[in-house]
């Protein structure tokens, strides 16, 4: 579960759970405040998977799986353009 309109960091966070993390997941796109019941949360305020310190969502979901290594060389290169991404929007991520 995640946050309406798309923006880099939901995006990438997404395909990246789907590629590595979850191979058939269900993403539900929800209006501010509201929430599903048993639906894991990415990308909003609250959430485990979100903003933590200086990494984008892409990031903190990188490290909280152990996706970030040097085995992963295209995962680093997607971290860097969704967080380059992600901080020169004109989107400001509501902590």
């Amino acid at each position: 579960m995640t946050r309406r309109n798309l923006h880099i960091d939901r995006l990438a966070s997404a395909w990246l759970i789907r590629q590595f993390i979850d191979k058939r997941p269900r993403f539900y796109f929800v209006a501010e405040g509201e929430t599903l019941e048993g639906a894991i949360a990415f990308d909003m305020f609250g959430a485990e998977f979100t903003h933590r310190g200086e990494d984008c969502t892409f990031e903190t979901i990188l490290k909280r799986f152990g996706l970030n290594g040097k085995r992963n060389r295209s995962n680093l290169r997607l971290q860097t353009l969704a967080k380059s991404l992600a901080k020169n929007s004109d989107f400001n991520y509501l902590p």
